[in-house]
């Protein structure tokens, strides 16, 4: 946070910044003022992921067929059948899985 006010106050950007908004202008705001700010105001931009993993072990919440283990007529088709957070947006693997659950369910699969 400390890096990128310093860089957002450089001469070279003060023609398009016209003021830091948050968490304020104050050029001395101690280190406990912007550790609360963040904690009180940073959230995630990803889906979280990893929450209902599929597998075929015991732990695995869901079966390969996305059905959730114990619970009939119960299928998970979003990123949190994903073992682990990818690299990129998850949008894409979420349709993916999603068509594939749909297939699941049609009996095509």
């Amino acid at each position: 946070m400390k890096i990128a006010r310093t860089i957002l106050h450089q001469p070279a950007l003060q023609a398009v910044i016209a003021e830091e908004l948050s968490p304020g202008g104050a050029a001395d705001l101690s280190d406990q003022s912007i550790t609360d700010h963040i904690l009180e105001h940073a959230k995630t931009v990803y889906h979280p992921c990893g929450t209902c993993r599929m597998g075929t072990d015991d732990q695995a919440v869901v079966d390969p067929q996305l059905r959730v283990r114990g619970v009939p007529r119960l299928r998970i088709c979003d990123a949190s059948i994903m073992p682990r957070l990818i690299s990129g947006n998850t949008n894409a693997p979420v349709i993916m899985i999603a068509d594939r659950c749909a297939d699941f369910i049609l009996g095509s699969a």
